[in-house]
């Protein structure tokens, strides 16, 4: 026997009324069927203008042309218009933002929007990191423009200037000038910023310290890339920073005095103005005294300060005073296991044993061989560079005196003690074309010799 259906609740009593059901139905707006049928980069740009947000629509535009380069260019993975979520919160974002700002007393409104816009894009930094980048960098230039006439959205505009500070943190340059700003509005003011990581450690600062701190080290860190072709300039960006912690309560923060009193010596050091780094170091040799040896912050800083001020000892002439500065930096360094300061203090040290002279050439190539071992350890080929060229600087010293004592009763003294010199000043090659040069021992004219021997 099959078994039998119950029946279903309701059945047979269902009623449609077709003019009830269209009343309740919301009809799409004629904007709504353009995103749907058109382009969807197409129809917002039509909104756009049809809106007057003529700026919005300017750099949508913008932006539009260098997402089809960058994609047809195979560098992006992924178009904006595939995630909705991101385009329209950003596009509805920045509209507002526009408007706003053309209202009176809508300055507030517009920034707060403006750092939305960011947040957003960060959001989806993964996907869209680009987008990231060429936002803030127009928001900045929004943002300079709202700077003269705030009215009460400076504080907005200094978080949206820290973060495009943060956002282009690989261009030093446009990251300083991002701080600069921020640090204009800040100055002064009692805003605070939760600093730290998440957890126990946050703790609340002054916005005003915190770019401060920020603006100072990357100030150092442009420093830092020009100090070797332009020490000059270095020593004024660190002169800047210095201007810039004067502004505070350095003791709150007495290691980052003291770091840019020590860049701002090493720099000077470089640019060859000895005398200015001297007293630069004395400056701050009270503070140093203050700091004990236990304490962990202070043991690097205190390193790097007898080092330092050995190289003004070495620039000065003070041979054994500065050697005394170097070992006293190697042994903190070496006590902590801090390995470039090691190689620094030793590459100094051996410097004052080859001004020495050949008395003390075993004890500068005990110091560079124990350079190019911790140079291999933590992969610094710079430093491991320097050693090898000042191991065959050692060798010629040793080597110069034996070759003119050889030399000394050469028919030819005057020709060999050219390219004996060439060799030792320039690493020109002493013994090529020596049968040559013996053949015109019995020129009358030494200065032919010179010019053969340089061929």
């Amino acid at each position: 026997m099959l078994p039998v259906r119950a029946p279903i609740l309701g059945a047979g009593h269902r009623n449609f009324n077709k003019k009830d059901y269209l009343a309740n139905l919301s009809m799409p707006s004629y904007r709504e069927c353009r995103r749907l049928t058109s382009p969807i980069y197409v129809a917002l740009m039509q909104e756009l203008l049809e809106d007057g947000c003529f700026t919005t629509a300017k750099h949508f535009n913008a932006l539009v042309i260098k997402e089809q380069q960058l994609f047809h260019g195979a560098l992006i993975s992924r178009r904006a218009f595939t995630k909705p979520e991101f385009l329209l919160g950003l596009y509805d974002n920045c509209k507002m933002a526009e408007k706003s700002g053309k209202q009176k007393n809508g300055q507030l409104l517009c920034s707060r929007l403006l750092l939305q816009c960011i947040l957003i894009c960060e959001r989806f930094r993964k996907e869209f990191y680009w987008v990231l980048c060429e936002i803030s960098r127009i928001m900045a230039g929004i943002c300079e423009h709202l700077m003269a006439y705030p009215n009460g959205s400076e504080e907005t505009l200094c978080q949206i200037f820290q973060r495009c500070a943060q956002i282009a943190a690989k261009d030093t340059s446009e990251a300083m000038k991002y701080l600069k700003l921020a640090f204009k509005l800040a100055e002064g003011a009692s805003w605070t910023t939760l600093v730290g990581t998440r957890g126990k450690d946050q703790v609340l600062k002054l916005t005003s310290a915190v770019i401060a701190e920020s603006l100072i080290e990357i100030t150092l860190k442009l420093a830092r890339n020009l100090v070797h072709e332009q020490p000059d300039q270095a020593a004024e960006l660190a002169e800047a920073a210095l201007v810039i912690l004067s502004n505070g309560n350095w003791n709150e923060n007495r290691l980052l005095f003291i770091n840019v009193y020590l860049e701002f010596a090493s720099f000077l050091i470089k640019g060859g103005k000895y005398r200015q780094a001297t007293s630069t170091i004395n400056h701050i040799s009270k503070s140093m005294r203050s700091c004990s040896p236990n304490d962990k912050n202070y043991v690097e800083v205190l390193s790097r300060y007898t080092c330092l001020k050995g190289q003004c000892y070495s620039r000065t002439d003070q041979k054994y005073l500065a050697l005394m500065s170097h070992y006293e930096s190697l042994r903190l360094s070496t006590e902590n296991d801090m390995k470039n300061l090691q190689i620094e203090a030793l590459l100094d040290a051996a410097d004052v044993y080859i001004a020495l002279g050949v008395s003390q050439s075993r004890m500068a190539e005990k110091c560079l061989q124990q350079v190019k071992f911790l140079s291999k350890q933590v992969g610094d080929a710079s430093s491991l560079k320097k050693a090898i060229y000042l191991f065959a600087k050692v060798k010629i010293l040793q080597v110069y005196p034996l070759l003119l004592d050889v030399i000394r009763n050469s028919r030819n003294l005057s020709c060999d003690l050219i390219r004996l010199r060439g060799w030792k000043d320039s690493c020109a090659p002493f013994w090529i074309n020596l049968n040559f040069s013996y053949e015109k021992e019995q020129l009358d004219d030494p200065l032919d010799c010179l010019r053969k021997s340089k061929t």
